[in-house]
């Protein structure tokens, strides 16, 4: 293995000029007249432009985001800004994101099918609408969404204002009979043009009931448009492109390109370049995405942004993202042994944003395949918009609640969401009832408890089908006197809870004990939560006892052989013991490091096209990835079971959505 470690101050500095929201005023713009929030608008040629006049302080940068367009787009269609920044006064044609044509082709709603952890809220982000709109078409939604429901969802591109709306696609519901080229006439755009817009999909996968969105088509006024029939229309992604390259890909000739571009080469990042379709006997010519791939033999170029905090002193902080770059090796070691070859790129954020944009300047002529980090919020926005735009994969192996997944294709969310982890949670405890009696134990000490909304759930699933239960009190009934007039003759209990805090789990397994002891021939079952991994240590025998089982997101066996093989590995390489912390970030590095490495080793830079199909069970964390929709990113959908059995053995199961391959 090649590795190339950089720790040094970087030599140069990318600024980006952050501007507020329309019709806010910054102290230095006080007293001044406030900015536009409402513009005229005109059509060319059946597309739509908003007419802005450049303000004082405008830059490119700010207009873009006020009309979230790109300042290349801005430059495409006012050609003179290539000479010479705007100034105050000047007029600029501006494209509105999405067409009339297409908006008066798009139905007013459209189906969507609910999958595992959707909520309401969940659905309201994913489509840039509002939870009460969702509501008002589906009533019976208020109550309860469940795994298969079909919903209807209003299409916010005609409900929504085009400038404020953080979503301005049109979104279409895949009917019978339906393809990309019978789409793409219909919503007056390109068959690459969806493709682009919906990563999720490809000719041969299109299906009934998917939702893909469609964007505008950004036509070049300043060239002549061929005919629709004659050709289609690829958007340049890098700079590295050429005229020449592009021919290759498509199968055409430079010639062949300059003569459908009115003989101009228009190849330049950011530009809708028109390719003529090749002869043939009539039948859709589907464009493959041009996308970058390694040459066989090509080392894989690894940047990890970490915060090793070098310019300040050793903490318990920046000794765990040490450890976690130092598991990553490990896992390097063993690909590079496999055949492999990497470089890697470590890079110091400090824990600081703008920190991060200077590294960022240094990764751009690096040829890199794969970004590891990095650990804050607005980091990692910052370089999820440099992986989209460069064509990199990133990877978020640290943050729970971040959501650039969401809305970024190329970002890969490591720890399940918290929605998933509780509905795939709550679909397995289901599949285990299995006739048995059900007892709900409440600590209502009268402190609000996040976890009730979760029993709820799991009630209205034994309500719908007709299953009995019974619920005690702790706050009533301390001691479970009541329990044997509430469960005569009861044999094999369930019981759920809502306890998570150490003395909210020492309130419950008290009776729970004492109920153990007075009736030995009693089977019983407990389930607990994420937070119970904390106390296993001081409650192990209860735990035992009461056949106990709590589902997390990260557990090592305490008799893994492979943990105990990285754990020497560790000790040989860095003489020294790992950092007691939960999650262990060696391991973590080691099994985030082994499960990307080998998704590149088999399937290339370009791996999120086929990792779907791969999963890994883990050391400490198991990974199988899914797209959260068409053309989001994707969510790691592996939990454990884990279960301490009156044995005094411990056994970990593995849950994923998709059956898991030996």
């Amino acid at each position: 293995m090649t590795s190339l470690v950089s720790k040094s101050t970087l030599l140069w500095i990318l600024f980006l000029i952050f501007t507020p929201l329309a019709g806010a005023q910054s102290p230095a713009n006080a007293g001044k007249n406030p900015p536009q929030t409402t513009f005229s608008r005109k059509t060319i040629e059946g597309k739509e432009y908003y007419l802005y006049r450049v303000e004082e302080d405008d830059s490119l940068d700010s207009i873009g985001s006020r009309f979230n367009v790109t300042t290349d787009i801005i430059i495409q269609y006012n050609p003179e800004l290539k000479q010479a920044p705007p100034a105050k006064g000047h007029l600029l044609l501006i494209p509105v994101r999405y067409n009339t044509a297409q908006i008066a082709n798009a139905s007013k709603t459209f189906d969507h099918i609910v999958s595992s952890g959707e909520t309401l809220y969940s659905l309201s982000r994913m489509y840039g609408v509002s939870i009460n709109s969702i509501i008002s078409l589906n009533p019976e939604a208020e109550e309860v969404i469940r795994t298969g429901d079909t919903l209807h969802i209003p299409q916010n591109a005609i409900e929504g204002n085009p400038i404020q709306s953080q979503d301005t696609y049109v979104y279409h519901t895949v009917a019978a009979g339906e393809t990309l080229y019978s789409l793409s006439i219909r919503y007056h755009t390109s068959v690459n043009g969806i493709l682009n817009d919906n990563p999720g999909i490809t000719p041969q996968t299109l299906a009934i009931g998917q939702v893909i969105r469609i964007s505008s088509d950004n036509i070049d006024l300043s060239e002549r448009q061929p005919d629709n029939d004659q050709v289609f229309y690829y958007q340049v992604k890098s700079r590295k492109e050429t005229i020449e390259s592009v021919a290759e890909t498509f199968g055409v000739t430079v010639e062949e390109i300059l003569q459908v571009n009115d003989g101009k080469n228009l190849v330049e990042k950011g530009n809708r370049v028109a390719i003529p379709k090749k002869a043939g006997d009539g039948k859709e010519d589907i464009p493959s995405l041009h996308r970058q791939e390694k040459a066989p033999g090509d080392p894989y170029n690894i940047a990890l942004l970490l915060p090793f905090m070098n310019d300040k002193p050793i903490s318990d902080r920046s000794t765990l993202y040490t450890e976690f770059y130092e598991g990553f090796l490990l896992a390097a070691d063993s690909m590079k042994r496999a055949g492999m070859t990497i470089n890697l790129y470590a890079l110091d954020t400090r824990g600081d944003n703008d920190y991060v944009k200077t590294q960022l300047d240094t990764l751009a002529d690096k040829n890199i395949d794969l970004i590891i980090g990095p650990v804050e919020d607005n980091s990692i926005a910052t370089v999820a918009k440099f992986a989209r735009q460069n064509d990199i994969n990133l990877i978020n192996p640290f943050v729970v609640k971040n959501d650039e997944a969401e809305r970024n294709n190329k970002v890969f969310q490591c720890y399940i969401q918290h929605e998933n982890l509780y509905a795939q949670s709550r679909e397995k405890m289901l599949d285990e009832i299995d006739g048995r009696q059900i007892v709900f134990v409440m600590d209502d000490s009268g402190k609000e408890n996040d976890k009730n909304g979760h029993l709820d759930l799991i009630k209205k699933s034994l309500l719908q089908r007709a299953y009995d239960f019974v619920e005690i009190s702790l706050g009533q009934d301390p001691y479970m006197q009541s329990f044997n007039e509430m469960v005569p003759n009861a044999s094999d209990i369930l019981f759920f809870t809502n306890a998570s805090t150490r003395s909210g789990v020492g309130k419950v397994l008290a009776p729970l004990m004492k109920l153990r002891e007075e009736n030995p021939s009693l089977r019983i079952s407990l389930y607990g939560y994420p937070e119970w991994q904390l106390y296993t240590k001081e409650f192990i025998d209860q735990f035992h006892r009461l056949n106990t089982t709590y589902f997390t997101r990260f557990y090592v066996l305490p008799t893994d052989s492979a943990a105990m093989e990285v754990q020497d590995k560790f000790l040989y390489w860095f003489h020294k013991d790992m950092l007691p912390a939960s999650p262990q970030h060696v391991l973590l590095g080691y099994d985030t490091g082994l499960f990307f490495l080998t998704a590149l080793q088999q399937f290339g830079r370009n791996f999120d096209q086929q990792i779907e199909s791969l999963v890994y069970p883990g050391i400490q964390m198991g990974f199988h990835f899914q797209r959260i929709n068409n053309w989001s990113g994707f969510v790691n959908n592996t939990i454990y079971f884990v279960r301490f059995n009156p044995s005094f053995e411990i056994t970990r199961e593995i849950i994923t959505e998709e059956p898991l391959i030996e």
